[in-house]
């Protein structure tokens, strides 16, 4: 049926712009950017305590991952950055590889929107989960959402969350509390009988598939324990021993249950043979074919972190599995070790009283091969001036011939400390010294000018936009009125719509380059505010390199290089002022 009230497409599309300012919801967003919902760059965090085996229960990783993404799917305001997963890492710590990243994400910025499947996801430890959602996220003006728990920090759950959520944090750290307290009653009664209760083997060993906590050789490895014994009883070090392994491309026990597949973790990948790894197994008395358990120990339930424990507290149990290693040659290596370490004190004395934070953990790396680097202490006694305490940052590929072509050098603590404070500092200064550049630039009389067309500009376009909006309206009545066929209806809409998108992202450029002339001109208002609460800072902190710095990279004993986290953000300043700058030259500014 031809159309009889109005006139063609063509004419509808060609109708001018009005005076009315009745904004869409999508250009009211593109206005506002730090608090609209359609701005929500979203990190999705999934965790399972145990790592995934792949069955498809409620909480494995891929229904978690499955649910989150249903979750926003649907939703305009969430824009998905990226997806955060900790597979084996327990809730009662938040020291995890996956969610430490997403936190200096938000940091820096990149994120502004977290959601979990429940609260138990973000973490089981009450304190800790509490100061997330109650003081970090709101600081950082992150909106936090748990799916299951029907928490929604931007609007508060549809559940009294003031008690409800406090509550579900407590049960689920009470639930962990009684879970940890029978478990580790559980295992100390397998260890008493000298079950092997750990859920992978030690290295020269398989678990028995028929007889639980029970050990059986495993052949195809065993034989490498016993040369790493007999050439610690030639007189090798542990240091040389690791070397060797690696130079004759023996895999290491990461590499090794990896590739068997008892380890899932791909950080094992790569993981070569280290001085730590043979002298752990140089001291195992399990290889003897004793049963020794409780060597390390931990308890959520009584508040006991990972802790070394004596030796008189272990539990011990004779001839349990075949030795590996006959007690002639493991008493052997025990005294050569028991030596050496006589040896070494008489020279450095104990490290009892020297305690040094490694502030600098997963930030550093070695500039020769980009290996991570660690911190290591040295205690030397001198003569006349008593112990000397020494600090450094050394390549972990060094000397192992996992990367034979590293010849980084190392770097003493005190002076990395010193170089970045100062480095800290002055980015901290040009940072907010560049703002203030921009924000004196926007007075000039020109820069108010042009901050005034775009947003007649701007108004123009919303004008139109909220004229598209009565068109739709008008469009479809004539559709039920029986005045427009479908055809040419579902053709004007078409046209409609794709006015509307081609105006507002024309609104939001045009935003962005408004934005480059306001008068309290910053980049990131939640950068902005991170920065200034660091600005009379005065020494280094775990928190203050957490929130700076990307990376370290070590070039040699004196020269560094920093990737900073708001690196993007200082660029993007630099880059317009110079813009500005090269303006002002035609409009009568003078370089600052």
């Amino acid at each position: 049926m031809a159309r009889k009230k109005r006139a063609d497409a063509q004419a509808v599309l060609s109708v001018e712009n009005g005076n009315a300012l009745v904004l869409s919801n999508s250009v009211a967003c593109a206005e506002n950017r730090e608090t609209c919902y359609s701005t929500y760059s979203t990190a999705l965090y999934a965790r399972l305590s145990v790592e995934d085996s792949g069955k498809e229960d409620g909480y494995s990783l891929e229904n978690q991952i499955s649910l989150l993404k249903g979750y926003i799917k649907s939703k305009e305001e969430f824009s998905l950055y990226n997806v955060y997963i900790d597979n084996g890492e327990s809730g009662v710590r938040f020291d995890r590889p996956s969610f430490n990243q997403m936190i200096a994400d938000m940091r820096a910025g990149k994120i502004n929107c977290i959601i979990v499947k429940d609260l138990s996801r973000l973490g089981r430890n009450y304190l800790e989960a509490g100061n997330y959602m109650e003081k970090i996220f709101p600081f950082f003006h992150v909106r936090f959402i748990s799916v299951m728990d029907d928490y929604d920090s931007l609007n508060g759950s549809t559940i009294d969350d003031g008690i409800t959520i406090p509550l579900k944090n407590i049960i689920n750290e009470s639930y962990s509390k009684d879970i940890s307290k029978k478990i580790g009653a559980s295992n100390d009664a397998r260890r008493k009988k000298g079950e092997y209760i750990s859920s992978r083997p030690p290295y020269g060993y398989l678990l028995d598939p028929p007889k639980s906590g029970h050990l059986i050789v495993d052949h195809e490895v065993a034989g490498n324990v016993q040369l790493i014994f007999n050439w610690r009883a030639e007189g090798m070090s542990p240091g040389a021993i690791s070397r060797k392994l690696n130079a004759e491309q023996i895999p290491s026990p990461h590499m090794y249950f990896f590739e068997k597949g008892i380890v899932k973790s791909e950080r094992n990948k790569n993981k070569g043979w280290t001085r730590e790894i043979v002298d752990g197994l140089l001291r195992n008395p399990l290889y003897t074919g004793n049963m020794v358990t409780g060597k390390i120990r931990t308890s959520f339930a009584d508040g006991m972190r990972r802790k070394k424990m004596p030796e008189e507290s272990w539990f011990v149990t004779e001839n349990t599995h075949e030795p590996i290693i006959n007690r002639e040659l493991f008493d052997k290596v025990q005294d050569m070790i028991k030596a050496a370490a006589q040896q070494y004190y008489s020279y450095v004395d104990s490290y009892e009283d020297f305690e040094v934070e490694n502030i600098y953990r997963g930030h550093i790396r070695c500039g020769c091969c980009g290996a991570a680097m660690h911190m290591v202490r040295v205690q030397r006694k001198r003569k006349r001036k008593g112990l000397n305490n020494i600090v450094f940052y050394d390549c972990c590929n060094r000397g192992r011939l996992v990367s034979p072509e590293c010849r980084a050098t190392n770097i003493y603590k005190e002076v990395l400390d010193t170089i970045v404070l100062e480095e800290i500092q002055s980015f901290i200064r040009k940072f907010i010294d560049t703002e203030k550049v921009i924000c004196r630039l926007n007075t000039e009389p020109d820069s108010v000018k042009k901050y005034q067309e775009f947003n007649n500009l701007i108004r123009k376009k919303q004008a139109r936009i909220s004229r598209l909006q009565g068109l739709f309206t008008e469009l479809y009545e004539d559709l039920k009125e029986g005045l427009l066929e479908e055809t040419e209806y579902l053709r004007m809409k078409s046209n409609y719509i794709e006015e509307k998108q081609t105006l507002e992202q024309e609104i939001t450029e045009l935003l962005k380059k408004q934005k480059l002339y306001t008068p309290n001109y910053s980049v990131s208002e939640k950068v902005h505010s991170v920065i200034q609460n660091y600005l009379s800072i005065k020494e280094l902190s775990t928190d203050l390199i957490n929130t700076f710095i990307d990376r370290i990279t070590v070039l040699d004993r004196e020269h560094i290089q920093i990737k900073y986290t708001f690196q993007e953000e200082m660029d993007s300043l630099v880059k317009t002022v110079r813009i500005r700058k090269e303006a002002g030259e035609q409009h009568g500014f003078e370089d600052e």
